[in-house]
């Protein structure tokens, strides 16, 4: 799945992804927060790409994908990845599993952070005193 796959490449946990997704603090995904999520990371999906995702990702049949249901799906992805990855390749050759290969060492050089969203990851700065000598004087 192309979602899955954007994770994958750009070493994204599951959570944070499904956070940022997750714009209404619902703990649960529609259509349009697909959507929404999709285009502001600017991943090439169509609205039938969007249907299909929906479709596989929505186990329930809700409407809404649910952190649980999520993790299953992806949980599935990974492991069908995983069996094609120990296949051998047309020449016979077997790879490994977690072998870097060129693509992969390219992809990290350019891996992107997801845009944060306003009010998340910012902190307060704290006063520091006592860190200035002459500011003790006096």
């Amino acid at each position: 799945m192309v979602l899955v796959e954007y994770m994958r490449i750009d070493n994204l946990r599951l959570i944070d992804f499904f956070q940022y997704l997750d714009t209404n603090s619902r703990e649960r995904l529609s259509k349009s927060d697909f959507r929404d999520g999709v285009a502001n990371l600017c991943l090439p999906l169509t609205e039938h790409h969007l249907d299909l995702v929906m479709e596989k990702v929505d186990l329930k049949k809700d409407g809404y994908v649910d952190l649980e249901e999520f993790m299953t799906v992806h949980r599935e992805v990974s492991r069908q990845s995983h069996s094609e990855q120990q296949r051998p390749d047309p020449k016979g050759r077997r790879t490994r599993v977690g072998q870097p290969t060129e693509n992969t060492q390219r992809n990290r050089r350019k891996t992107k952070q997801i845009p944060q969203r306003e009010g998340q990851g910012q902190h307060q700065k704290k006063e520091v005193r006592g860190t200035n000598p002459a500011a003790r004087r006096g």
